[in-house]
């Protein structure tokens, strides 16, 4: 009985809100008007095809005026009802509403909700929240104060000066985006994307959309599946998760994080740099910022590295022309190249080569079996291999503290730069030391080697840093070839 008691209630409860709903009502059905509000707080416009021009208009009065779109511009008469506190412009009774000319002055603070297919549509200062639903139509925003929500499918929209927040849905549409202050989410398919300076955040799910961006100020955070994304002149950072989307970057600032499948470039960056690749082409300069970049069976161009960083990966075709700050590679199978390091230098390689030429800065190398050459190396060296051939040479060699290079399966050739100032301790275990430099014995065995190699003459007491030498195979001592 209680539960029936309970029903009856919710029922009658039920009954008197759709009772309490009022009933549209029309209040004008001719070709212009001017409306006082009362109360009312949202206007919406279905059903009209055509031209749509809405501007701010005076407070607390809607003024409209309709037209057909013709060269005669005759009036044409359209409905506005009330149902609470929605107002609503429909075309009237036996009217289909197509191509028409209506134009709008809309008070501040009232909502707008525009619903049109194949129209041209453009919204001026408005000071509410604007709403646009359609298909295949141009629209245009300029100057607006309240939040914007678009839906479209086809056509074109601009947004421009908005200074609240914008979301927008897209499938097969032309969009612009331009002087946006407040944040803008994106869900947008099979488009054109073109942002111009946004100051807040920019974020949104992408599919096959060709993106440009340039001067956003915000974070980037982006999801894209196909199409293409081009940033430049962004300061605010970007976190991007990319799926078959080429990535270009120019003139960046701030942090940027990047996981994609596709090729990168990227062309003086100041900030950190982040790129995960699952087999994507990396190729960038002039980076400010560390850097670090991880892909697979790819190729990696880079040039003027400011800071250093982390480069890992497998089969890497890797090139780096110019770099300073600390840098590290961790690599298998790859093939190495580098020149004019400047700063700390750490590699740890396998299955590859290495080459680096012109290290100004102390070089640090774990390789097995592989081949290694270093050449025009300024600095101390600790250098471990197993297997392969180890070539170095030196064009500098000021050291203050004894430095190791050996090869546990292989040969060793190490190149002396003739104002070296050194001790050499040599050792082959299954080959034979030979010597080109004057100071250095080599024992009846031919399997050692050690003495003190200076420019000048120095006691045979004196205290030296030694470069203690190990190979396998063969070991050769001699004169940088290139040195005068």
């Amino acid at each position: 009985m209680a539960r029936a008691t309970c029903t009856l209630l919710l029922l009658a409860a039920l009954t008197a809100s759709v009772a309490a709903e009022p009933e549209p009502r029309l209040i004008a059905d001719d070709p212009g008007a001017l409306i006082e509000l009362e109360g009312e707080s949202q206007l919406e416009i279905r059903g009209l095809q055509g031209t749509l021009a809405l501007r701010p208009g005076k407070p607390g009065e809607l003024r409209y005026e309709a037209r057909t779109r013709d060269n005669q511009r005759s009036p044409r008469p359209v409905a506005l009802w009330v149902q609470g506190r929605k107002l609503s412009l429909r075309p009237v009774d036996g009217d289909g509403g197509t191509d028409c000319l209506v134009e709008l002055a809309v008070p501040p603070g009232l909502a707008v909700d525009v619903g049109a297919s194949s129209s041209i549509v453009s919204v001026y200062a408005l000071d509410g929240p604007f709403r646009f639903s359609g298909t295949g139509s141009e629209l245009m925003t300029r100057g607006l104060t309240g939040r914007v929500d678009l839906q479209l499918t086809g056509g074109k929209v601009q947004v421009s000066g908005s200074e609240q927040a914008v979301r927008l849905e897209s499938r097969d549409a032309a969009v612009l985006l331009e002087h946006t202050a407040g944040p803008v989410t994106l869900q947008l398919a099979g488009s054109t994307l073109d942002i111009q300076w946004a100051r807040d955040t920019v974020e949104g799910d992408l599919d096959g959309v060709a993106v440009t961006a340039g001067d956003v100020e915000g974070l980037l955070r982006l999801t894209a599946a196909g199409g293409s994304l081009e940033l430049q002149r962004a300061s605010g950072g970007a976190t991007l998760d990319l799926s078959g989307t080429p990535l270009a970057l120019e003139q960046t600032r701030g942090e940027i994080d990047v996981v994609t499948d596709a090729p990168v470039t990227f062309a003086r960056h100041d900030g950190p740099l982040k790129i995960l690749g699952y087999g994507a082409a990396v190729t960038g300069s002039g980076s400010v910022g560390p850097i670090d970049v991880e892909t697979d069976g790819a190729e990696v161009r880079l040039e003027q590295i400011g800071a250093g960083g982390l480069i890992r990966g497998r089969d890497l075709d890797l090139q780096l022309l110019g770099a300073e700050g600390d840098l590290t590679l961790r690599t298998m199978s790859s093939k190495l190249l580098l020149k004019r390091v400047g700063g700390p230098l750490t590699i740890d390689t396998e299955l590859g080569t290495v080459e680096v030429a012109g290290a100004a800065g102390r070089v640090t190398v774990n390789s097995r079996n592989g081949d290694v050459l270093l050449r025009g190396l300024k600095a101390p060296l600790a250098l471990v291999a197993d297997g392969g051939e180890v070539d170095v040479g030196w064009v500098s060699l000021a050291i203050s503290e004894d430095v190791s290079v050996q090869n546990s399966n292989g040969s060793l050739r190490v190149q002396l730069p003739r104002n070296a100032s050194v001790r050499i301790d040599a050792h082959a275990r299954s080959g034979r030391v030979e010597s080109d430099v004057p100071g250095i014995e080599v024992s009846e065995d031919g399997h050692t080697a050690s003495g003190l190699v200076s420019e000048g003459r120095v006691a045979p007491q004196a205290k030296r840093p030694a470069l203690h030498l190990r190979s396998e195979d063969d070991l050769y001592i001699g004169f940088d070839a290139g040195d005068p």
